[in-house]
This record gives C-alpha cells, structure tokens and sequence, in this order.
C-alpha cells in the first residue's frame, strides 16, 4: 500500500519496498486541484508495488539453493540501490567489487564465513580513512542483513567486534567574530536563511527536524515548541525560553492566531539551507580549518548551555540525546576552557 499526504505545501507518497519506509516526493503543490494527479501517481506506485512482489514470489520458487554472490548482488541492487543517487551506486558497486576480490562471486552466499568480512575489513585499515571505512562497511553490512532477512543464509557472517567505530571528532563551535559575519551575510543574501539559522541556534536542533515545523507545533500558552525528531523517531517538548520567544514573535511575525497548517520555513530543504550557507562561508574566505557545517549550531548552542552552568543532564534533554556520554563531549572543551583560565590567574598571581 501507498499512502498520500501533505508535507511542507507539496503532495507526498509514502510506501515500503521490503522493510524500508521510502518517501516520494511528487513535486506538486498540495491544492486539491493537483490532488488527483498525486493520486493517480499513487496508484501507479501500488500496482508496481503489486507486480514486484509477485515477481518476488515467483523468484522464490525459481531461484535454487545455490545462489551465487554475484546473483545476490544483482537481486539486492534491483531493489534497493538501483534508482538512488549517483554516488550511492557507485559507492556500493565499488564495495562489492572489493568484497569479491576476497570471495569469488561465483561463490555460494551460504558460504560465507565471517572471516570474509574480516579481510574485507583488514583490507580497509590499510587502505581508507577511518569514516570512509564506516561507510563502505555498512554498505555490505546493509547486503548481507538482507541476505539473512530473505533466508540465502541464516545467519549474517559479521563477527563481533569486527565492525569499524566511528572516529570521535572533535566539538567545534563558532568563533564569534565568524558567527557574526555568516549571519549578517545571510541577512543580506535572503531573510529565510538568516531565519533558518538563527532556529539552529537558538534551539540546537537538527536542521531537518528545524524546517518540518509547522505553526501547530508552536504552543505559545505554554511556551512549548514540540519537535518530531526523524533520526530517533521520537517527539520531544523543547521550552520557548525569553530571546527564543521574541525571535519568534518579531521576526519571524508568529502568534496564536497564525495559521496553523503554515510551515516556519516553506520551501526550504536541508540541502538547499546546506548550499546557501557554504556559498556564505566560500564569499567570506572561510578556510577549511574552520571547518564549520550546519551541525556546527547545534554544537554551539550545545557548548553555549554549557558554559552558562547547565547540567550534563539539562543539555542532555535539551539536545533531546539518547546517551549522556555524546553530551559530555561538550563539557570536555569547555571545562578545558575553564582550567585554562585557572592556570593563567595562578601564574599571572604568582607573577
């Protein structure tokens, strides 16, 4: 089944191909007059929907316990990799192009062992950056979980402890004087991305779940903004403290009697926000060892909280994590702040 609704003024699908959820987006402007074009796209989904999965069962019956790597692969791509991006299906043809110069691909797939992904791995550390490795490994990760989820294998050959983890990056936050300047670009450039920004940091939410907000969420009795969080799945309460509100109320010209169904920031997407802001940093010479992103006004409110006394557990809720120990990665700089200035004034005393 597919399912039709509105998202940020434009005509969505939702459907599932397998286990994962897909959202379509139509390109048209929710108005009932384009409602019957979205539907009739819709419905063509559903019958492509219905015709693969009888193919699926057909397959089933014809496809024989020998299945080799290379048909695995095929079968897996025609799902779920053949119709995304460019560089996610380069990504993925380089990762099994690498995985079979370790194991054959006219290998059995029930022949896998987990000493396969252990050389495939190896092969990696001596090769890639530590990111780069987390990546391509959840691309063959992602294969073989498929493998086990349609029954080829019954188990998925990844041993324990073989996974690459991800590098902990350092917490940069925004030089003010650099802040300052991106925001007053911003504003010159175009008003939306001098409001997006300012949400960012005013809030230290994730850019996605920022530009989904819609006037409903707003809760101005309370002073309560609620957040769908995408990357958790989740809802969470998040305060409309002092300077949040009046942002709200001036700029952006928000109050209880606004419309309701208005979103905050029609149009705008995460990457077009994305692109207008490195365009900002390129214009303003920002160099790569200001190496700052979107995330970057997340980490700034984070560190920004920190520093006026917050608790672990205050920013923690704040930032709505899951783990205390992501939000303690914020205290490490600044109580290194803090003990810098310490040293300084006990030298500086016993001068």
């Amino acid at each position: 089944m597919a399912s039709l609704y509105k998202k940020r003024n434009t005509w969505y699908i939702d459907y599932f191909l397998g286990k994962k959820k897909i959202s379509k987006n139509t390109h048209l402007i929710a108005s009932e007059e384009n409602r019957s074009k979205a539907e009739k796209l819709r419905k063509e989904i559903e019958n492509l929907l219905k015709e693969q999965h009888e193919s699926e069962k057909d397959l089933g019956n014809i496809i024989s316990k020998e299945t080799t790597l290379n048909k695995a692969i095929t079968m897996f791509a025609d799902t779920y990799v053949v119709g995304r991006s460019q560089s996610h299906v380069e990504n993925f043809d380089y990762v099994m192009r690498r995985f079979k110069s370790i194991v054959s691909g006219n290998t059995n797939v029930k022949d896998l062992k987990p000493e396969h992904v252990t050389q495939f791995v190896l092969q990696m550390k001596r090769e890639l950056s530590q990111a780069t490795q987390v990546t391509y490994f959840q691309y063959l990760a992602s294969f073989l979980t498929y493998l086990k989820e349609n029954e080829f294998i019954t188990d998925v050959p990844i041993g324990k402890g073989i996974r690459p983890k991800k590098a902990i990056k350092n917490i940069i936050s925004f030089d003010p004087n650099d802040l300052s300047r991106i925001l007053d670009e911003a504003k010159k450039r175009d008003i939306r991305y001098f409001h997006a920004f300012m949400m960012f940091l005013l809030t230290g939410q994730r850019p996605g779940d920022v530009l989904r907000l819609q006037v409903r969420d707003i809760d101005f009795h309370r002073k309560i903004m609620y957040f769908r969080v995408s990357k958790t799945a989740s809802e969470f309460k998040f305060p409309i403290y002092g300077n949040f509100e009046g942002f709200l109320r001036e700029e952006l010209k928000l109050s209880e009697n606004s419309e309701k169904d208005a979103y905050l920031f029609p149009g705008l997407t995460v990457g077009a926000v994305g692109k207008a802001f490195r365009k900002i940093k390129k214009v303003l010479g920002l160099s790569r060892k200001h190496y700052y992103t979107l995330k970057t006004f997340r980490k700034n409110f984070a560190t920004d909280m920190s520093k006026m006394g917050m608790t672990i557990q205050e920013v923690q809720a704040l930032l709505d994590h899951k783990s205390p120990s992501t939000t303690l990665r914020y205290y490490a700089d600044v109580r290194a702040e803090e003990l810098l200035k310490k040293i300084d004034k006990l030298q500086s005393d016993n001068c």
